[in-house]
C-alpha cells in the first residue's frame, strides 16, 4: 500500500506539471524565449563549429584531431536541442504516451552522447551518437503539427509554434541525411568523405569539420527551395528525399501559414463585431 500510495503521488506530481506546462499563459510567455535559443542554436553552432575546431581539409588529412573542449561544446548543443524538443513535445502534444516517450527518448539521447563524449576514444567515437535525437525531432514535428492544425485562435504560443516546426522540419531533414552520410560518405557532392585513412573516428569528422553544419545548411535551402547547388544529392535515394524536403517546406507555407492568417483575420472580425455591439 505505502508503494502504490508513492506511485500515485508520483504520477499525480507528473500530471500536474505536464498540466501547467500546457497552461495557454504558461506557453505564450515560454515558448518564445524556447523559440529565441532554438535560432541561437541553429545560427550560433556553425560559427562555434569553425572557430572551435580545426578545419579539415579537403586533401583528406585531418589538421587536428579536436579536442575535448570542442566535442564538449558539440556534445552540449546537441543536449539543448534535445531539451528544447522535448519542451515543445510537453507543452503541444495532447497525450500523455507521447510525453513519457519523450522523456525516455531524451535519456537516450543523453546517455548516448555522454557515453560518446566521456567513455569512448579514437575511433570508437561515432556519429551514431546524434541519431537517438532523430526519433524526438519526428514527435516535436508530429505535436506541433497537430496542434496548429488544431488551433482556433492566434496567439503567441500559436506563432511560436509555427516558427519551431519551421525550423525544426528541416532540422530533422539534417538528421536524415546525417544518417545516409553515415552508411555512404559519397551520399552528397560537396562534401570531402570521409575515411578511415584520414586518422579521425567518424564522429571527429563530424564534429571537427564542416559536416554537419554543411548538411543544415543543404536541409535548409532545400526546404526553403533556395538551392544554391554546391551541395547535391549523388543517389536516387538522396535526391527523392531532397525532393519529398522542397515539396515539404512549400505545402507548410501553403497550408499552416495560410491557416494561421485565416485565423487572425476571423479573430480580428469578431472582435471588431463584439466592439461595435
Amino acid at each position: 500500500e505505502e508503494g502504490q500510495g508513492r506511485a500515485g503521488r508520483v504520477k499525480r506530481g507528473w500530471d500536474r506539471i505536464q498540466s501547467e506546462w500546457r497552461d495557454p499563459e504558461q506557453r505564450d510567455f515560454a515558448f518564445p524565449s524556447i523559440l529565441f535559443l532554438l535560432i541561437l542554436i541553429l545560427f550560433v553552432s556553425p560559427a562555434l563549429r569553425t572557430t572551435l575546431i580545426a578545419p579539415y581539409e579537403v586533401t583528406g588529412k585531418a589538421v587536428a584531431i579536436p579536442g575535448f573542449f570542442a566535442r564538449l561544446a558539440e556534445s552540449a548543443m546537441t543536449l539543448t536541442l534535445a531539451v528544447i524538443l522535448m519542451a515543445s513535445i510537453w507543452a503541444y502534444s495532447p497525450g500523455r504516451r507521447l510525453t513519457t516517450i519523450s522523456f525516455v527518448l531524451y535519456l537516450v539521447c543523453s546517455a548516448a552522447i555522454l557515453v560518446n563524449l566521456l567513455l569512448l576514444k579514437g575511433q570508437g567515437r561515432t556519429a551514431l551518437a546524434y541519431l537517438p535525437i532523430l526519433p524526438l525531432l519526428f514527435i516535436a514535428c508530429y505535436s506541433l503539427m497537430k496542434y496548429l492544425i488544431s488551433a482556433r485562435k492566434v496567439s503567441a504560443g500559436t506563432l511560436s509554434g509555427a516558427v519551431l516546426c519551421y525550423l525544426l522540419l528541416p532540422m530533422t531533414f539534417t538528421q536524415i541525411y546525417l544518417a545516409a552520410w553515415i552508411i555512404d560518405p559519397t551520399s552528397f557532392k560537396g562534401l570531402a568523405p570521409w575515411t578511415t585513412d584520414s586518422g579521425m573516428s567518424a564522429w571527429d569528422y563530424a564534429v571537427g569539420t564542416e559536416l554537419l553544419s554543411s548538411l543544415q545548411y543543404f536541409s535548409m535551402t532545400t526546404f526553403t527551395t533556395l538551392g544554391y547547388g554546391d551541395i547535391t544529392p549523388r543517389n536516387a535515394i538522396m535526391r527523392s528525399m531532397a525532393t519529398g524536403e522542397a515539396a515539404l517546406g512549400q505545402i507548410y507555407v501553403g497550408i499552416i501559414v495560410a491557416k494561421l492568417v485565416g485565423l487572425f483575420m476571423t479573430n480580428m472580425a469578431s472582435t471588431n463585431t463584439d466592439r461595435q455591439e
